[in-house]
């Protein structure tokens, strides 16, 4: 069971709301398990055992978006237990917190290992998650990670990587999940962190090319903020 609970081609619509669950029988505190059902939460607090689950009961897709809330899972349950669980859906966090209690994972992509999860793809944009991730590639035919300007724990990718297509694997601090243009100073890097670890250590101190190049870098790094 669950508090709140998306059934077949549903869309559920939550704003400026509480959602509290302390009853240890419920599978999470909201639960998106109908075929091609949708949930959009907007600037709420939920806090359960479990807290967010997105598994679609068929072999169809659900999707979950939840922008500016703050998600606090109370389980203590380091084998099952979660903040976020999703398998074969899209799961989107923006401007989010996911907060659980130690040892519990934070995040976890296809934990059940289902042979109908056709593909799971996670996106975390401006959200914090202090625990730590797992994305188990078992039996997806298509996966995905994407990491946007996010702060998150250890991320374990499970069985292996080879199915799971990660913007930025190592995007463990703020640097490196945000994207930077390499198209005027011809520099490899793709994200901050990696651009200024090549000004200063590939060709003896400074990359090949000319002065002005070196200028208009400098500037583009300068304009990089976080809102």
């Amino acid at each position: 069971g669950s508090s709140l609970s998306v059934e077949a081609g549903a869309l559920l619509e939550v704003q400026f709301s509480q959602i509290l669950s302390d009853s240890p029988t419920e599978t999470a505190a909201i639960l998106v398990d109908g075929s091609n059902a949708q949930a959009e939460i907007v600037r709420s607090f939920i806090q359960g055992p479990n807290v967010i689950d997105v598994t679609p009961s068929a072999e169809a897709i659900c999707v979950a978006h939840l922008n500016d809330c703050l998600v606090e899972g109370t389980s203590t349950d380091i084998v099952n237990g979660y903040g976020v669980r999703t398998v074969g859906s899209l799961t989107h966090l923006e401007r989010t917190k996911v907060s659980v209690q130690p040892g519990v994972k934070a995040i976890r992509v296809n934990p059940t290992q289902l042979v109908k999860a056709g593909f799971s793809t996670l996106r975390l944009s401006y959200s914090e998650v202090p625990g730590d991730l797992e994305f188990d590639t078992t039996n997806l035919a298509a996966s995905s990670l994407q990491l946007e300007s996010s702060q998150h724990g250890a991320l374990t990718v499970l069985p292996a990587p080879a199915s799971l297509t990660i913007g930025y694997i190592e995007a463990l601090t703020s640097g490196k999940t945000l994207e930077y243009d390499p198209t005027i100073t011809g520099l490899t890097a793709r994200n901050v962190q990696d651009a200024i670890d090549e000004i200063f250590f590939v060709g003896g101190g400074l990359p090949p090319f000319a002065a002005e190049q070196y200028a208009v870098l400098m500037e583009d790094l300068s304009l990089i903020h976080i809102s």
